[in-house]
């Protein structure tokens, strides 16, 4: 198999005909709609971001889903678009708009214009997404992002000693954390203090050994990383003992989900580092059938409800305000999460018109608001805060994720939206890449986690991107360098085909 065919996948008659089958139908249903006063008459523009996500997959042959390689940012950034932009309509069409947090639902004009600038991030997007691989395919030598990384990673394994170094130091983070077994329990059950990093009325409890615990907690996962990608070098050289491996990946993955769900009540960083060990298991060892990625994923949007319903419970109980823990519905939960457009309508309904563009201020202090120490000055001017102040009033909550559509359009109006996107399809499109040619798998990982965090930014935000740079990313660049030292072996030529990985 070439890089060709796995960078534009070829569309099969049946794959189109089921396009233009799910296109007839939502085309009845917003007829429907339009036709008895529903959503579709009052916000006829919903109907936008359908069409041109249909249309893409149908047309545009470099946006198709990648079935070659199933667990990949790019797909990952896929299946965000299509619950934004498809999903997320068709909900909206036969249930209406779900309020969330909001004190009320935006305009009828706000939400159309929510409506235009998503779809025009999609298109952004995937045109940066398609011209970068496009580039690198008729360049054939890798550009100077990958030769960056090269230097360390002709020489990085996953040597035992770094594996015991990183878990040593995430240990630690450990016990600073969680000072006792009942603050260790607590945590899970709502009854302890300790998730304090995203409250800022929890913050003030906070000891100069939990925030050091911040940094050095984050190893513990990276342990179990670099435990999984020498299983699966090891895997690589040895056949056989399925069973064996089965149980190594089993327990990787529970690590991983254990590890970084001890950071804090965010579902992002457990799924990401499970994502990431999926997409270089599949290109370094075996691809993963879609069947098994699908039960995966609903067993993760059941956990994403029943932890989301608790997160916002806890935090609103710990910043003073009075609710009563209860499970979302299943289409509310997906509008919440996945950004629908009535989210991005609430802040363009409530910004002031000469309030904009703020000329990449706010940007500036979301992307450094995470930084230990640094970054305490530049809260409270962070999007983040300013959005939630739109919705709970000021100093109560931060639990809201501002669109970055939002963020975009308050700094540099529609020309950032357009161009911002477009740097994500880009960097999305160079990271994915860079992680095929990995010639080792701690490194395709590290690659890989990166890719699925900036794809992410389609229903995130920059201070999110900022924080988990600062928190997550970065131990896993210096596990890597720390691989690079201790091992300087030269390594074997890439294996480009995952026929031959196999």
């Amino acid at each position: 198999m070439n890089s060709a065919a796995t960078t534009m996948p070829q569309f099969h008659p049946a794959k189109a005909f089921a396009y233009i089958s799910f296109g007839c139908s939502a085309l009845l249903l917003y007829t429907i709609s339009s036709l008895t006063g529903g959503i579709a008459a009052s916000v006829p523009a919903i109907g936008i971001p359908i069409a041109v996500f249909l249309l893409s997959q149908v047309f545009v042959r470099g946006a198709r889903f990648n079935t070659d390689q199933v667990v990949s940012p790019k797909n990952w950034m896929l299946l965000l678009f299509s619950l934004q932009l498809l999903v997320i309509p068709l909900i909206v069409i036969i249930t209406g708009f779900a309020q969330g947090e909001l004190p009320h639902l935006p305009s009828h004009a706000a939400i159309t214009a929510a409506v235009l600038l998503q779809s025009s991030a999609y298109v952004s997007c995937m045109t940066g997404f398609i011209l970068v691989r496009r580039w690198k395919e008729s360049r054939g030598n890798p550009p100077s992002t990958d030769s960056l990384i090269a230097s360390v990673d002709q020489r990085a394994g996953a040597p035992r000693a770094v594996i015991a170094v990183t878990a040593v130091i995430g240990v630690v983070g450990l016990v600073l954390r969680f000072r006792s077994l009942a603050d260790l329990t607590g945590y899970f059950t709502g009854t302890s203090p300790i998730a304090y990093d995203l409250t800022s009325a929890a913050s003030v409890v906070a000891t100069t050994a939990q925030s050091l615990s911040g940094l050095l907690l984050p190893y513990l996962g990276v342990a179990f990383a670099l435990l999984g990608c020498r299983a699966i070098e090891q895997a690589r050289r040895r056949s056989g003992r399925r069973a064996r491996n089965a149980i190594t990946e089993i327990t990787v993955l529970g690590g991983l989900a254990a590890a970084y769900g001890l950071y804090s009540y965010s579902r992002g960083n457990v799924v990401m580092p499970i994502l990431a060990m999926l997409a270089t298991y599949s290109m370094r060892l075996r691809r993963v059938r879609a069947l098994a990625v699908g039960v995966a994923a609903i067993a993760i949007v059941l956990a994403v409800v029943a932890v989301g319903s608790f997160r916002t419970a806890y935090f609103l109980n710990q910043a003073g305000v009075s609710v009563q823990l209860k499970s979302p519905s299943l289409t509310d939960t997906l509008q919440v999460y996945g950004q629908g457009p009535q989210f991005l309508g609430y802040l363009l309904d409530t910004t002031p018109a000469n309030a904009v563009p703020m000329w990449g201020s706010t940007l500036a202090s979301s992307a450094l608001s995470p930084v230990p120490v640094l970054g305490k000055g530049f809260r409270a001017t962070s999007t983040t805060v300013l959005y939630n102040d739109l919705i709970y009033g000021r100093n109560v909550a931060t639990d809201q994720i501002v669109p970055l559509e939002g963020e975009l359009f308050w700094n540099f109006d529609i020309p950032g939206v357009v161009v911002g996107f477009f740097g994500v399809g880009v960097a999305v499109g160079v990271l994915e890449a860079s992680a095929r040619r990995a010639r080792r798998t701690f490194t395709c990982y590290v690659i890989n986690y990166a890719g699925f965090w900036v794809a992410f930014m389609v229903v995130a935000s920059v201070s999110i991107l900022s924080q988990e740079f600062i928190y997550f990313m970065v131990p896993g660049l210096l596990a890597l360098l720390g691989t690079g030292r201790l091992q300087r072996r030269p390594t074997a030529p890439l294996r480009q085909s995952l026929g031959e990985v196999r």
